[in-house]
């Protein structure tokens, strides 16, 4: 996934924590993780691979007197970031949105945080001669 494209597209508001990353978070925050599914070989007779899978944002919010409220308006903001049919391009890579994205229930952990999940399925196709 393009990062540059991800952080440019409104993930600026908070800090973004990337996977395999040692950080220690604080305030609010992103988490974002990629979920890879098996490659795919969709045709015959051509060098074609299809890299599928989820891009999970997980949204942190430790203010929970009032962070909490606003999760909703957060969430909607990040599944508007990444409609249906829309692109990331990162040079000759192209990362197609397969699906609008799809969001958890706001879950909340030992009364410090709250978050919720939000999964952008994409698809990326490459094409070797």
């Amino acid at each position: 996934f393009p990062s540059h494209d991800i952080v440019s597209k409104g993930m600026t508001k908070s800090q973004v924590y990337w996977e395999n990353v040692a950080t220690v978070p604080t305030g609010d925050y992103f988490r974002a993780q990629i979920f890879p599914s098996p490659t795919q070989d969709p045709s015959l007779g051509v060098a074609h691979q299809r890299y599928v899978g989820i891009f999970r944002i997980t949204y942190f919010s430790t203010n929970l007197n009032s962070g909490a409220l606003a999760i909703p308006t957060m969430i909607d903001d990040l599944i508007k970031t990444f409609p249906r049919g829309s692109q990331l391009v990162d040079g000759v890579n192209v990362v197609n949105i397969e699906s609008t994205p799809s969001d958890t229930e706001i879950k909340y952990s030992d009364n410090k945080y709250a978050y919720v999940a939000v999964d952008v399925r994409y698809r990326m196709d490459t094409f070797s001669i």
